[in-house]
């Protein structure tokens, strides 16, 4: 399992935004959360990757390759991410999406220009992702 959520809640100020949550994910596999625009998947995913700042109280247990996490954690950008609602606002269009997938090996994992563009033509074959030179480009 490589992430396991428990009883995830979350609230601002005495708003209660979720409660009581729970999923895993399996290793190599997708999740996809599906639900009405305000239900909380966004901030079900922030919470998980520590992106939500002190105003918000989260509760609940989340685990990361077997690891506890605490509160705050800071897993965005090195080790899980997510495409947010609208993806086609994810990317900025005036980068191609290798200069931006790129930025994100180079910052949090100091690798070669020629080794991260292996790993990310990896990647995409690991999601069904065809002509992944194309998508780069």
């Amino acid at each position: 399992m490589i992430l396991n959520v428990k009883n995830l809640s979350v609230s601002h100020k005495s708003h209660e935004i979720i409660k009581n949550i729970n999923f895993s994910l399996k290793n190599n596999s997708c999740l996809g959360i599906l639900g009405e625009s305000g239900s909380g998947k966004s901030i079900t995913c922030k919470a998980i990757m520590g992106l939500l700042d002190e105003s918000f109280k989260i509760e609940g247990e989340i685990y990361y390759k077997g690891e506890k996490l605490s509160f705050p954690n800071k897993l965005a950008g090195k080790d899980i991410c997510m495409v947010i609602q609208n993806p086609m606002t994810a990317f900025n269009p005036l980068f191609t999406i290798e200069n931006q997938v790129m930025e994100t090996f180079f910052t949090h994992k100091n690798m070669e220009k020629a080794e991260a563009l292996e790993l990310i033509l990896e990647s995409f074959e690991k999601m069904n992702l065809q002509n992944g030179d194309k998508i780069l480009k």
